[in-house]
C-alpha cells in the first residue's frame, strides 16, 4: 500500500519504519526538513496514498485536558488540498484524542474518509512496539473503511479489534490510565513498606511472580511517572477533565493520579 504519515515525531518515525519493513511506500509530510528523509507536502499525500496516517501531538492545555489542534488543523490541511475528482485515501488518526473527536472531524469534513488507530508504544522502543503489538486496534464508522485500514497490517501476529470510532478512542486512554493505576499501586506499596521497615522491592518481586498481576509498572523503586512524561500524565489528565464534562467525577483516576504521577 502507499501509505502518507503526517508528523514525524517518536510516533510518526515508528510507523514509518514499520510499515516500510513490511515492505509499504511511505511518504513523510513534516514542517520541519531532514537529512534522510525526503519530505512530501500534504497534496502528494492525498493524490497518491490509500491511507494517510496524522501522528501530530495532542499537548495538555493547563487544566489537563487534551489539546487537539494540531490534529484538527492537519486534518482542515489535507481537505483543503484534496482534488475532489481525485484519490480519496482514509485519515487515519493515530494521535491520542478524547472521544468523539474523529466522529466530529468526519462530520465536519464529509467528503473525507476516518478511521482512529491508537498506538501503544514506549518512547524507547517505539518501532519494536510497532511491529509486535499486543493487539491493533481500528475505529471506523463502517466495516468497509476499517477492513481497508487492516490491509495494511497483514502480516502482524496479534488480535485486530474492529469497533467503531468512540470505543477506539477510549480504549488508548484507558489503557494508558491502567498502566498508571499500577505504578500508583507501587508507589503506595513503597510508602507503607517504608513505615513497617520491609522493602518493598523484595515484596513486590514477589508479587509479580503472579501471572495473573505481572511486572509491567510494578517496581517500587522507580517511583512515580515524571510529570514531564510524554504519554501517561496527560492521557489520564486529559481522561479525567473530559469525564467531568461528561458530568462524572471519577474519584478513583484522580487518585491514582495524585499517587502515581510526580507532583510539581
Amino acid at each position: 500500500m502507499k501509505i502518507g504519515i503526517v508528523g514525524s515525531g517518536a510516533v510518526g518515525k515508528a510507523v514509518a519504519l514499520g510499515f516500510r519493513f513490511k515492505g509499504h511506500d511511505v511518504y513523510i509530510n513534516d514542517l520541519k526538513h531532514f537529512k534522510k528523509e525526503k519530505i512530501y507536502d500534504k497534496r502528494f499525500l492525498m493524490d497518491t496514498c490509500n491511507l494517510v496516517f496524522v501522528c501530530v501531538p495532542t499537548p495538555p492545555r493547563l487544566d489537563g485536558s487534551l489539546d487537539t489542534a494540531y490534529v484538527e488543523r492537519a486534518v482542515e490541511e489535507l481537505h483543503n488540498v484534496r482534488r475532489h475528482e481525485g484519490n480519496n485515501p482514509i485519515i487515519v488518526i493515530r494521535s491520542t484524542v478524547i472521544p468523539g473527536t474523529t466522529l466530529r472531524l468526519a462530520n465536519k469534513f464529509p467528503t473525507l474518509k476516518f478511521a482512529f488507530n491508537p498506538e501503544f508504544l514506549r518512547m524507547k522502543h517505539a518501532r519494536c512496539d510497532f511491529l509486535h503489538p499486543g493487539r491493533i486496534v481500528i475505529g471506523a464508522r463502517n466495516a468497509k473503511i476499517a477492513n481497508e485500514v487492516a490491509k495494511a497490517y497483514e502480516g502482524w501476529n496479534c488480535p485486530i479489534i474492529i469497533t467503531d470510532l468512540n470505543t477506539a478512542e477510549i480504549i488508548k486512554l484507558v489503557a494508558n490510565c491502567f498502566l498508571a493505576f499500577k505504578v500508583a499501586y507501587s508507589c503506595e506499596v513503597a510508602s507503607f513498606c517504608k513505615v513497617l521497615g520491609l522493602n518493598a522491592k523484595k515484596v513486590m518481586d514477589a508479587v509479580c511472580l503472579d501471572s495473573r498481576i505481572g511486572t509491567s509498572h510494578l517496581d517500587p523503586s522507580k517511583g512515580p511517572i515524571p510529570r514531564n512524561s510524554h504519554c501517561l500524565p496527560k492521557d489520564m489528565s486529559g481522561l479525567i477533565r473530559y469525564l467531568e464534562t461528561k458530568g462524572y467525577d471519577s474519584k478513583l483516576l484522580k487518585a491514582a493520579y495524585d499517587v502515581g504521577i510526580e507532583s510539581e
